[in-house]
């Protein structure tokens, strides 16, 4: 169910970490050799929690969408190809989208950072990932997730939720939380 929020923990909580880390996790080296379509896609990043927030605060455009996943999450990764063609359709509008596997996140560590970017780059999708490595409940009280995954969050230019979805996201759902920031 998308619902539009606008969380005001949340955004004093990002707007602090936007001040104190400015610029963390803005961003990592393309990778060597273009996917399929040849559009180059970042390598993925380990990113903390005051990254991410640092990430999702950062002013301009017109904001940012992400997707919290895992590996071993059969419809988080049946929604993969839908998020990587919304991804096509938005970027170039000012609206990133992002994968955040939260593998690292898990009590046992189910992966490893290395284990994740090899099945990101393995993947046959065309979406920039970022590692979430911290506290999974510090994340989810931030974010105001409801813990399991996938759970898709749209934030605007200010940092302010503007929809967001539990559970897995087919492409006209995607492309309506999209247009809560286009």
């Amino acid at each position: 169910m998308t619902r539009p929020s606008n969380h005001r923990r949340l955004a004093s909580t990002f707007a602090g970490a936007a001040l104190l880390l400015a610029g963390c996790g803005q961003g990592a080296a393309p990778v060597a050799d273009g996917g399929p379509s040849g559009r180059y896609i970042p390598r993925p990043e380990v990113l903390s929690l005051e990254q991410l927030a640092a990430a999702a605060a950062k002013p301009g455009g017109a904001g940012l969408m992400l997707n919290f996943w895992a590996t071993w999450c059969p419809p988080c990764l049946e929604e993969m190809p839908d998020l990587a063609t919304l991804s096509s359709e938005v970027e170039p509008k000012g609206l990133p989208v992002r994968a955040v596997s939260i593998d690292l996140a898990m009590p046992i560590k189910y992966e490893t950072a290395a284990a994740v970017t090899a099945f990101a780059t393995d993947f046959p999708i065309e979406l920039p990932v970022w590692i979430f490595d911290g506290d999974l409940d510090a994340l989810n009280e931030a974010l105001d997730l409801p813990g399991p995954v996938p759970v898709t969050v749209v934030f605007d230019a200010e940092g302010k939720v503007t929809a967001s979805h539990v559970g897995r996201a087919d492409l006209a759902t995607l492309r309506e939380m999209a247009s809560t920031v286009l």
